[in-house]
């Protein structure tokens, strides 16, 4: 099974490590992610810090994207 960090969009990545290289908030958000198996798992708190670092304005998603992670993370292959 797969961590958030590796279902995460790999620009939503990109730009969380080039916030990590600058803000040790970043750094923990990415390590919060590397251990989280869902976004369930995830905090409210972490999902603000996500768009915080992500460039996302809480107007530029929905309710969807808050509670499944639809805009940030990849599609689930069911192979």
């Amino acid at each position: 099974m797969k961590n958030v960090w590796q279902q995460l969009k790999p620009h939503y990545q990109i730009k969380i490590r080039q916030a990590a290289h600058k803000y040790t908030t970043a750094k923990r958000l990415k390590y919060t992610l590397m251990a989280s198996d869902g976004w369930y798992d995830l905090q409210l708190n972490t999902i603000r810090d996500i768009l915080t670092f992500t460039d996302k304005h809480s107007y530029d998603v929905n309710g969807a994207d808050i509670i499944y992670g639809n805009e940030f993370l990849k599609p689930i292959d069911n192979d």
